[in-house]
């Protein structure tokens, strides 16, 4: 039997991925920070104009973003908020009326946008 010995990760290679890595997470920092003023307007306009089927859509949208990509970046909590909303508002529920659906999701919403408000402090703060 022969060993294979195994190489040794270059440490520049290394160093480029976490640089690469870093950088990303911030992009989604300063991401999150736009997707939390648009859901505090999205919310204020919704309870504003009472449109909640156009509200529940984009905070829908919104949702799966976040949804899509936090926990890969290292935010498992706000990527399962986000999914919770997600589904909270899908095509399940559709047979809820709008704004019943909306007095459902509002207060997960609040809190949704009080967590991302955290991990941008939290960011801020590393």
């Amino acid at each position: 039997m022969s060993k294979q010995v195994e190489k040794p990760i270059e440490t520049d290679s290394v160093r480029e991925v976490d640089d690469s890595l870093r950088d990303v997470r911030r992009d989604f920092i300063n991401r999150l920070c736009d997707y939390v003023l648009s859901l505090e307007a999205l919310t204020q306009e919704t309870r504003d104009s009472e449109d909640y089927t156009h509200g529940l859509r984009n905070v829908e949208i919104v949702s799966h973003k976040i949804a899509g990509v936090a926990a890969t970046l290292g935010f498992p909590a706000l990527g399962e908020d986000a999914r919770k909303i997600e589904a909270s508002i899908s095509k399940e529920n559709s047979e809820l009326h709008p704004n019943k659906l909306w007095q459902q999701v509002e207060p997960a919403l609040e809190h949704f946008m009080d967590s991302m408000e955290r991990a941008i402090d939290e960011h801020e703060m590393s």
